[in-house]
């Protein structure tokens, strides 16, 4: 039956711990979009956070676009590949993968820039971003009508293995919807490019229905993947270099779409890269070469002399050699995480002379000639910096510079690693902006007592791993973690979390429930006082789900039967739950009860026959909702028969082996209970100017119901050929109400599926995916009627 309004609307679904919008949604509202995940949860509900999102997005673009990527790099975090706490390479010839490593997978997760504007940039290989696309729509009363919601995760590789391209990964990681979505609603992801340089192509559209998507949540190899390319001969610029950046799209269930944002990248054909003349990486990075006084163990490195002159160079300029006879000096390159005009540019090592590289050596030489190595020294070797392979080398006019005998050991050492870097990091020639950090220990300094760094702030769900971090200078003998609820907080009661290791720096912490915690690090060396850290741990409310596992869709039962309603609940393990059906029958939503052993079981009965729409919303203690929805079919074989002869129009593409037929479509039914259980009847269609002639065989269950509306179900074939089923609606028309529809004309529909594969045959009044008799939208009968005999 029909549901009538309910006199308080249905539950509206939220996404993790986030609120609904405050007050009654306004008639007709639609809230729709995709957003970086951050904005999910960072602004007061989702209409609010997508607006945010979209302010962003149209935020003014700096118009060079390797210093646009720079800022985007300084606005988001994404400093660099070789972040500490070691110093790396990058695999030869990187080549993406078929699916997305998991272990990347799994650590994109626990970083707070993969929900920014900006994703992040682990490096210039490796780029993620998580994002939250939402569609929520209201009817003119303001009662929600249908909604979707997905988190989803986007993974992208560069490549340096002679192609240029980057590979793009996509898969959600959630997915709830009612309503208009079904789960045969298609959607749509795109990826195409945007902004910057000429030359780029590819990308393209993913569909997938609702009900794939959600095979997709569950399977961690299933991922839709776009190649973005760039061609070389658009560019001209030196290497080919190219600046691009790809959008993101979704397209929801009316075609309607949304950009998540713009992301960007970089190629070059540079010839200069140890048998890797062709790359594209992730641009949103301020690179950075890092040198450390002493190793893990405690021990000198092989760059120690080098390391240590550099940082004198950056931290102490005029108390280097050559002395400036006039004022201060100035040496630039020092990293401080920040974009600024003070970096470094590689350029060509050219030995002809009157190249920059000849002229930095040549200047070097004169004001190496002029100290002596100290007595003892190892084979010693005068060291410049910056370095001779850079613009702002010794004979710059803008910068000052330094030189220093060191071990020639360490200078090759050193000299090793910057070539490393150059290639690694993939370096242009003088259109890479680059910086040096000297470390005092490779993973943190090492003298005086200890110190800890904590990230401010994660996030993550209950139930799921959040990743901490700790990082750890000087010679700690212990390590230990430990969380507590933040004062004044409002997490539950009983909410336990536990660590995955508590003596480690970078350990996993997963709660049973949603709150605000304050994850410390405490860290001890036995000589000083013990340090500590600390970690803001926001655990988000993962909504529950639920299913029904009886009935089942289409399950038939006979008026006054029982019926027993069995759904469990999935949810974290510290939540409670209250139940509420509605149950289609013509009356409000019942009260809300309390879940019994985490199941909304109930048994329910039905005085009348139909086909009942029954649908289920489980709310957590938090907000947090889930649904579920089944149809099922209720018979009374004292309900009466129905007689329906005549015909309708069919539309294009009725009849899908012949689409374009649109002659007149004639109906023959009977059906009546000829015993308690099994009905039976006759059922011919036919489409004039067609061959198309159906027949009935047999009928499994008749629905006859109060206000006038009959339908029902069976096998047949069609040229007598069998493995066919049957559904045909009728609805009786009069111009009053008791025992008919208020409606000028009688109204039927026909369908006929193929019995195999479900595919539709015949269907003249497709109903958006609905098959309930009260749903669906029967075209008037142009002559004939429909009868039921009561």
């Amino acid at each position: 039956m029909a549901q009538a309004a309910p006199r308080t609307p249905p539950p509206n679904p939220v996404i993790a711990a986030k609120a609904a919008t405050t007050g009654p949604a306004p008639s007709g509202r639609r809230v729709m979009g995709v957003m970086p995940e951050n904005y999910a949860f960072s602004e007061p509900d989702l209409a609010a956070g997508l607006r945010a999102a979209e302010a962003a997005n149209e935020r003014a673009r700096l118009p060079d676009p390797t210093r646009q990527a720079l800022r985007e790099a300084r606005e988001s975090g994404n400093r660099s590949y070789f972040d500490p706490p070691e110093f790396s390479v990058l695999r030869e010839r990187f080549t993406p993968p078929a699916t997305p490593d998991s272990s990347f997978v799994i650590e994109c997760h626990g970083q707070s820039a993969s929900g920014s504007q900006y994703g992040w940039v682990k490096n210039r290989i490796e780029w993620c971003v998580n994002a939250v696309a939402v569609d929520i729509q209201y009817d003119s009363r303001g009662a929600r009508t249908g909604s979707m919601i997905m988190t989803y995760q986007m993974i992208g590789y560069g490549r340096d293995d002679g192609t240029r391209n980057v590979a793009l990964y996509a898969r959600p990681t959630s997915v709830s919807f009612s309503g208009i979505y079904t789960p045969a609603t298609i959607i749509s992801m795109t990826v195409d490019c945007s902004l910057g340089a000429a030359g780029c192509s590819g990308g393209g559209a993913h569909r997938a229905t609702m009900a794939q998507l959600l095979t997709m949540v569950g399977n961690t190899d299933d991922w839709f993947r776009w190649n973005v390319s760039s061609d070389e001969a658009f560019s001209t610029l030196a290497d080919k270099m190219s600046q691009h950046w790809f959008d993101q799209h979704v397209v929801f269930w009316d075609g309607k779409s949304k950009k998540l944002g713009d992301f960007g990248f970089r190629c070059d054909s540079a010839d200069y890269f140890n048998a890797r003349p062709k790359a594209c990486v992730f641009s949103a990075v301020l690179p950075h070469l890092q040198y450390s006084i002493l190793d893990r163990d405690g021990n000198d490195t092989n760059q120690r002399a080098v390391a240590e002159h550099i940082r004198q160079a950056q931290d102490d300029p005029n108390s280097t050699v050559p002395v400036k006879p006039d004022g201060d000096k100035d040496i630039p390159g020092k990293y401080t995480g920040l974009l600024d005009d003070r970096y470094l540019t590689r350029i060509v090592t050219d030995t002809t002379t009157g190249s920059t590289y000849s002229d930095n050596r040549a200047e070097v030489g004169r004001a190496c000639a002029k100290i002596t190595p100290p007595a003892g020294m190892e084979r010693p070797e005068c060291d410049e910096y910056p370095f001779a392979s850079t613009l702002q080398g010794a004979s710059s006019p803008r910068w000052d510079f330094s030189v220093k005998y060191v071990p020639g050991t360490q200078n090759s050492s050193a000299g090793n690693l910057l070539r490393r870097f150059y290639d690694d990091d993939r370096i242009l020639y003088q259109q890479d902006p680059f910086y040096v950090e000297i470390r005092d220990r490779d993973g943190g300094p090492v003298s005086g007592p200890p110190s800890v760094g904590t990230l401010d702030e994660v996030q993550g769900f209950e139930g799921e791993p959040i990743e901490l971090l700790a990082s750890v200078t000087g010679n700690p003998s212990s390590l230990q973690w430990s969380i507590a609820p933040e004062p004044g907080s409002d997490t539950d009661p009983g909410t336990d979390c536990q660590f995955s290791k508590e003596t480690i720096a970078a350990p996993t912490v997963t709660c049973d429930d949603n709150g605000t915690f304050i994850a410390t690090v405490t860290v001890d060396d036995g000589v000083h006082p013990a340090v500590t850290g600390r970690t803001r741990v926001r655990v988000l409310n993962r909504p529950p789900s639920v299913r029904f596992v009886t009935p089942k869709d289409w399950q038939v039962f006979r008026v006054g039967q029982p019926i027993v309603f069995d759904a469990p609940i999935t949810d974290a393990a510290n939540d409670t739950h209250q139940c509420q059906y509605g149950w289609d029958a013509g009356d409000a939503w019942d009260e809300p009860f309390a879940a019994a052993g985490r199941n909304c079981g109930t048994t329910r009965s039905y005085e009348h026959a139909g086909m009942y729409s029954i649908e289920l919303v489980v709310t957590d203690d938090d907000g947090g909702q889930g649904f579920a929805k089944v149809m099922i079919v209720v018979y009374d074989p004292e309900a009466g028969s129905a007689n329906i002869d005549g015909s309708t129009t069919t539309p294009a593409g009725s009849l899908t082996s012949q689409p374009a037929a649109t002659g007149q479509s004639w109906l023959h039914f009977t059906g009546a209970y000829t015993s308690a259980t099994r009905p039976s009847g006759q059922n011919k269609v036919w489409v004039d100017g067609t061959t198309f002639r159906f027949e009935g065989t047999g009928m499994d269950w008749l629905v006859v119901t109060p206000d006038g509306k009959v339908a029902a179900l069976g096998s047949g074939t069609i040229g007598g050929q069998a493995g066919y089923t049957w559904i045909t609606y009728g609805w009786d028309a009069c111009p009053g109400d008791g025992g008919c529809q208020n409606i000028p004309n009688d109204r039927i529909r026909m369908v006929v599926l193929n019995s195999a594969t479900g595919a539709t045959v015949y269907d003249n009044a497709p109903s958006d995916g609905n098959w309930d008799v009260d749903s669906i939208f029967p075209r008037d009968m142009t002559s004939g009627g429909v009868q039921i005999h009561r």
